[in-house]
């Protein structure tokens, strides 16, 4: 029975350090920045913990802002300004899937229909 335990192990030591995802404080240090939001808007997450998503439309423009932060892997977002009040308040939880200097995928389920991919615009 022991032979049979260390190869098992060994193996789930190293399934486990293959993770995709990076800590908190490395996602946190790389998502900052600005991001593509739909096809006409931008999602600027910034070092200080402030959130804001302008997006330009044909009949004028909207924005959001708010606070963010990363636990365990998931984006917080707390929103605290808004055009549309029942918004304000609301804390919408993304699961990070994938993160580079390049894409961000999040989602609120891990559902591949619900992923939502950004590109970096800065």
């Amino acid at each position: 029975m022991k032979c049979c335990l260390l190869p098992l192990l060994g193996l789930s030591l190293l399934l486990a350090g293959c993770s995709k995802i990076p800590s908190d404080a490395t996602i946190h240090r790389q998502i900052v920045g600005v991001w593509t939001f739909n096809q006409d808007g931008a999602l600027t997450i910034a070092s200080d913990g402030g959130w804001s998503i302008t997006e330009w439309e044909r009949k004028g423009s909207n924005s959001f802002a708010g606070t963010w932060q990363i636990t365990n892997g998931v984006l917080c977002l707390t929103t605290t300004d808004s055009r549309i009040k029942s918004m304000v308040g609301k804390t919408d939880r993304y699961k990070i899937t994938h993160l580079d200097d390049k894409t961000l995928i999040y989602g609120a389920s891990q559902s591949p229909e619900d992923q939502i991919t950004r590109k970096r615009i800065h």
